[in-house]
């Protein structure tokens, strides 16, 4: 199956006026879905200041993904090992280097950068001062001033800059550091690797007025369907910004979108007549992909301060443009790829990017095999663009010596680049233990590293063995692990207030605020103070029977019990007299509860449940969404995707973290059991730097159009996605904010009423009522069938989503005597969507008693859909300020006002339950104390509120009735 996207402007609509978000923040360093962002360049706005994480400033980057602030306090690659502090852990955490993937370093102070930029054999170069060369040894002094001397034989090509500074360049991929991204991309086997059509890009400070792209992109058909972006403002590809050059290269057709003379020109051309067959290295890399597709080869030339741009597709020359003109030390920006078309059978393979100085002659032909180093003599470039071909006898301060019959002099100020002759038997390149990125620039492959004393030691191939200090160096990319090692490792997951997190197992936790942890793989253990900490995310779990068993001919094991203080239990055999209500669950056996504890009952439809907590499975949620027909009738041959969605999940909220465009999309209700007719949807949004905007997805089928929602800071618009316009329905509306939500909010709280049979949606934000959404009079019933929701935020933009519910409505508005928080009433909601209110007496194995208007009247179980409890009774606050509130596997949660963990068991003092004692398998997260996100008072997680005065509400005495 190919699909081709022409734009992805979706979600778009809407939001041109709206400030994009700070991709980077100077001296932060990001992570995106495996990828890491690099630092913001100087020129970009730098937004707000960052507070300094209170466990340190440097980052850890584990193998599986994970990052901890801290310290390095000791790194031996030679005997794999590193030291790891953090002030809330007892002592130093020790890691296997085989473990982490990358070490990001504290920025103490850049160091001064020098004008050459040295590109080594590989993928290694640096930045810093040309002292010398003699003797077949070149010397340099990098990092502010450390003197090191190279091997000419090692060395590709010198770049003197015109600028105040040295300039970028770049061979790779070598790794996901310095490269933005959604968080499909990822770099494994030598190569950024994506199974949906994101973008990513790599963004340059300073660039040689004259460049060489090279860029290779397999995407496993036989079309090519992609975009380059050279010389965007930030990294995030999709803005626009002055001398931006796009080009879109789709099926046979070149186009080229630039900026030149300040206006917007475009230029299109047909693609030369290619049939692909690549020769040499290539045929072999075609052979393992099919017979048909071939990675597609893009070279370009560019002369900026000229405005030309050469264009080379597979070898062949397939345009000469101009482009916008920048002065001379003036070229910088981004260079992104974003495939337009994939195959659902193969990932997005990017295994080349190089950006290399050019040397000003345009060959006819570049295919790929073209060496740029394959020559019979060292080269030397002017500046006046004139080049000289000749062995380099000597370079000093002020000239440079060419070995010729003639001895040929040239001054230094008037040379541009050397390009060096590759030795006819280059030595044997040893496996890095390390790549260490240079600060101000620079990347290079180290066989160990060592810190002591306050120095890393790094032992090179290129320079021997030196030491820079820690402002040297921005970050350390390690060797990935060779084998996946025990399963069982790590199996829990320790979550951090800051974000942080550490896979291990959990021993020992209690009311004394130390946690017990011991380390994934290297088998070390570690206290930890709770006060730091958000939680724990438990690994083995164990759920208590099948979803939806039922009980008998009375309740079933679905009856969803809601509580005031926010905890939620699942059960069976509920009974409520006057005072008690009496339940049973899988886990904690039988509990009487005080009534004035209980807000709501639901109960099953079916022996389903009526409601619906994505809390209970988050990874149904985070991965992409699967049909009911995809799942029966799955493709053969195709290999299990690892799921790319870039969600984190803890207590409720799943984040997204904001670093550049990515499909992050939260799916909720992919497998719901029971959807009602009539439901309320509610849900928060917060962002932590610009304002809540989001686009959501309803009721969403395999053979079914919902409603589109896309909510900007002062309004939101609402899409009719039925494929035919229905005469006499509204297709499209769009609602203005009130005044009174201010449109630089950065937390709303949506509540979403829906009638699915008429299609009627009432749509509040933050208590706002802010429309409804309709068929018009005397139209035809707009039905809702499908069972699917789908949230996104603004791509680009961290996000989180939390406290998110659906369950059954009785129709009554907010506001309205029946659903007002001042009633003090009880209700019954019955499955025909009949509500009933009063003061319910007794709730049995068959019947709900409730006093109404009516008198007594009972209303048999299995027409019951919800009973409300009014707020009449006393509301029970959180009655200690140290609790742990506890999630159950699957469906169900706990406030421990004491709580003991040990020998795989929890002992805990429930505020609703009493003293329990649990296997901690039968648990799925622990929220310590205040973790728990804030909420709104009326959403599924609100914090207790004070007790209300008990009273009682004189009922006018009826006769008995019974519902059949």
């Amino acid at each position: 199956m190919k699909v081709y996207v022409a734009g992805l402007l979706l979600l778009s609509i809407g939001w041109a006026s709206a400030e994009p978000p700070a991709l980077f923040r100077k001296g932060a360093h990001v992570r995106a879905g495996g990828i890491v962002g690099q630092e913001q360049q100087d020129g970009d706005d730098e937004g707000p200041a960052q507070a300094a994480d209170p466990a340190g400033r440097e980052i850890i980057e584990l193998a599986d993904g994970t990052l901890l602030h801290g310290a390095l306090e000791q790194i031996d690659t030679v005997h794999g090992q590193i030291l790891w502090r953090r002030d809330d852990a007892s002592e130093p955490i020790a890691f296997s280097t085989a473990d982490v993937s990358r070490l990001v370093i504290e920025e103490r102070g850049t160091p001064k950068s020098g004008r050459a930029t040295v590109k080594l054999a590989g993928g290694n170069w640096f930045t810093g001062a040309m002292v010398e060369m003699r003797d077949g040894i070149a010397k340099f002094e990098i990092a502010g001033g450390l003197p090191i001397s190279v091997n000419r034989a090692r060395i590709e090509w010198i770049y003197f800059s015109d600028g105040p500074s040295a300039v970028d360049c770049y061979d790779g991929p070598t790794s996901g550091a310095g490269w933005a991204t959604g968080a499909s991309w990822t770099f494994h086997n030598g190569a950024l690797r994506a199974s949906s059509p994101n973008v990513v890009s790599h963004k340059f400070d300073a660039l040689p007025d004259k460049v060489d792209y090279e860029v290779e992109l397999d995407q496993g058909m036989v079309e090519p369907a992609f975009k380059l972006v050279l010389h965007s403002r930030t990294a995030e590809v999709s803005q626009e910004s002055s001398g931006s050059v796009e080009l879109l290269f789709m099926g046979n057709s070149l186009q080229m979108v630039a900026a030149i003379d300040k206006a917007m020109q475009v230029q299109q051309t047909p693609m030369p007549d290619d049939d692909f067959n690549y020769h040499g290295a290539y045929d072999a890399l075609a052979a393992e992909t099919s017979s048909k597709a071939r990675p597609f080869h893009v070279r370009l030339l560019e002369d900026r301060p000229a405005g030309r741009l050469i264009i080379y597709m597979n070898g062949r020359r397939a345009a000469d443009w101009p482009i916008g003109k920048a002065k001379v030390g003036a070229n910088r920006g981004a260079i992104g790829v974003q495939p337009l078309g994939w195959s659902s059978g193969a990932e997005q393979v990017l295994p080349i990017v190089r950006v290399t100085p050019w040397d000003g002659q345009a060959p006819l032909e570049a295919t790929p095999l073209d060496d740029p180093d394959d020559r019979m003599s060292d080269e030397v470039l002017r500046r006046d663009g004139a080049i000289e071909r000749a062995p380099i006898r000597a370079v000093d301060a002020t000239s440079l010596v060419l070995d010729r019959d003639q001895r040929s002099e040239f001054a230094r100020a008037d040379l541009a680049l050397l390009r060096f002759r590759r030795p006819s038997d280059p030595s044997e390149e040893i496996p890095p233990a390390a790549r260490v990125h240079l600060a101000p620039k620079g990347e290079v492959d180290v066989d160990s590293i060592t810190f002591k004393d306050g120095k890393f030691v790094l032992q090179t191939g290129f320079a021997g063995e030196f030491a820079v200090g820690p402002d040297s160096i921005r970050s350390i990319d390690l060797a990935l692990p060779k084998a996946a090692g025990d399963a069982t490792e790590g199996k829990d997951e320790l979550v951090f207030r800051n974000g942080d997190r550490l896979r291990g197992t959990l021993l020992v936790a209690g009311d004394s605020r130390k946690l017990r942890w011991r380390i994934a793989k290297s088998g070390s253990t570690a206290d930890f103070d709770t006060g730091r900490i958000a939680g724990v995310l438990l690994g083995e779990t164990v759920a208590p029977g099948e979803e939806g068993a039922v009980a008998g001919d009375g309740v079933g094991a679905a009856t969803v019990i809601r509580f005031r203080n926010g905890d939620l239990l699942e059960g069976s055999a509920v009974r409520l007299d006057g005072t008690h209500l009496t339940v049973e669950t899988a886990i904690t056996g039988p509990l009487e509860i005080p009534r004035a504890d209980v807000r709501t009952i639901y109960f099953p439809d079916n022996g389903k449940r009526r409601i619906y907590d994505p809390a209970s499975n988050p990874a149904e949620c985070e991965g992409p969404q699967v049909t009911a027909a995809q799942a029966a009738n799955p493709r053969p041959g195709l290999k299990k995707r690892k799921r790319t969605e870039p969600w984190r999940y803890f207590n409720g909220a799943f984040t997204l973290g904001g670093t550049g465009p990515r499909n992050g999309a939260l799916h909720l209700g992919q497998t719901f059991a029971a959807m009602p007719n009539e439901m309320e949807f509610d849900f928060d949004a917060s962002s932590p730097k610009a304002p809540v905007m989001l686009a959501a997805q309803l009721f969403m089928g395999e053979q079914a159009a919902g409603y589109f929602l896309q909510i900007a800071p002062t309004s939101l618009y609402i899409y009719d996605m039925q494929p035919r316009q229905r005469m006499g329905r509204v297709a499209q509306q769009q609602f203005e904010f009130p005044p009174k939500l201010r449109n630089s909010d950065r937390e709303r709280h949506f509540r979403l009423f829906v009638n699915r049979y008429s299609g009627k949606l009432t749509i509040y934000i933050d208590g706002a009522l802010i429309g409804h959404f309709n068929a018009k009079m005397n139209a035809p019933a707009r039905k809702l069938e499908g069972h699917t929701i789908q949230l996104t935020p603004q791509p680009g933009s961290a996000c989180t989503f939390l406290n998110i519910w659906i369950g059954p409505w009785n129709g009554q508005l907010p506001g309205s005597p029946l659903a007002s928080g001042e009633s003090r009433l009880d209700s019954v909601l019955l499955a025909n969507g009949d509500c009933s209110s009063g003061v319910v007496r007794a709730i049995g194995e068959r019947a709900v008693s409730l006093d109404c208007e009516l008198g007594e009247v009972e209303f048999p179980v299995p027409r019951a859909a919800v009973v409300e409890f009014g707020n009449a009774a006393a509301l029970h606050p959180l009655r200690a300020a140290t609790h742990c509130r506890l999630r159950f596997a699957g469906l169900g949660s706990l406030t421990a006002r004491k709580y003991e963990i040990r020998d795989d068991s929890i002992m805990l003092d429930s505020e609703l339950a009493g003293s329990l004692k649990l296997p901690l398998t039968s648990l799925r997260e622990l929220v310590f104390e205040s973790a728990a996100p804030d909420s709104p008072a009326d959403s599924p997680q609100a914090p207790p509120v004070p007790p209300a005065k008990e009273e009682s509400v004189p009922i006018p005495k009826k006769p008995r009735v019974i519902v059949y």
